[in-house]
């Protein structure tokens, strides 16, 4: 999943806020200097979401420094900020806010600023789109932002991102694909972990899931209920206070448990 982003830039005050979940650092953007996940042009879109079920995405932001990151022909103009200022869904008759369909954004900028979607040049940031959906189809989706710069003087340039799609299927149409047995949970990694370590885990579809990990001895020393979403997620758990050893970690979504061994060594 990823998408282009445009000029940057804000005339707010940046202090310590953050009310995200998501991890910017969870999307690794190799050599590029800018960009959007999920990215229509590789085929990427939103998850697909059951009607009346947990929802859970993330759209990744890279935003870059200079126009001329995003285009050559461009000229080497500061990009200051930009702001994620929605996501609107076409219900066939207008383009209308995600959140009449149950949905939200809420984003998560490391706290760079106070308004957690004001997202600065240069740095990579993330929102989770959460919620139950109340609406069944395929619906047409665009993201909205706001690219902040000085062009000469300081202004803001609007600008949507569009050809994505967000699907929600009625529960009565999945049921046959809702197999327990394709849970799935990943070795972390890097094993041994140090400051940090990524567990990933597959799900056959959104839902709550419990991620425990404990010492040898029984110990519960980590407990979280995380928002999964269908497919592919992933979870950066912070063990620079973890003692060095050997640990179990498991996830469980229902009756359906899976263990796995970490080794924590700093």
């Amino acid at each position: 999943m990823r998408k282009h982003l445009l000029f940057v830039a804000a005339a707010f005050s940046c202090g310590l806020v953050s009310f995200s979940q998501c991890d910017p650092l969870a999307h690794d953007w190799g050599t590029a200097t800018f960009g959007v996940s999920p990215n229509p042009s590789l085929g990427e879109t939103f998850e697909t979401g059951v009607l009346g079920q947990p929802y859970s995405d993330v759209i990744y932001v890279k935003v870059p420094t200079l126009a001329s990151d995003i285009n050559e022909q461009f000229s080497p103009i500061p990009i200051d900020s930009l702001k994620l200022d929605g996501i609107t869904v076409f219900n066939g008759v207008a383009d209308v806010s995600l959140s009449t369909m149950g949905l939200n954004v809420f984003c998560n900028n490391n706290g760079d600023c106070a308004d957690p979607c004001m997202f600065l040049g240069g740095n990579a940031y993330c929102g989770d789109v959460t919620g139950i959906p109340n609406t069944a189809g395929t619906f047409p989706v665009k993201i909205n932002v706001i690219v902040y710069g000085n062009f000469g003087f300081f202004t803001s340039v609007p600008y949507q991102f569009e050809n994505y799609t967000l699907t929600v299927i009625d529960p009565a149409s999945v049921v046959l694909t809702k197999n327990i047995g394709e849970v799935a949970l990943g070795q972390n990694a890097p094993n041994p972990a140090d400051v940090s370590t990524l567990i990933t885990f597959d799900l056959p579809f959104a839902a709550n899931t419990h991620l425990v990990i404990q010492n040898l001895v029984g110990e519960k020393i980590f407990d979280k209920m995380i928002q999964g979403k269908r497919g592919e997620n992933n979870y950066r758990l912070d063990s620079s206070n973890f003692p060095n050893g050997i640990y179990l970690y498991h996830i469980q979504m229902g009756d359906k448990k899976i263990t796995r061994r970490m080794i924590v060594q700093h």
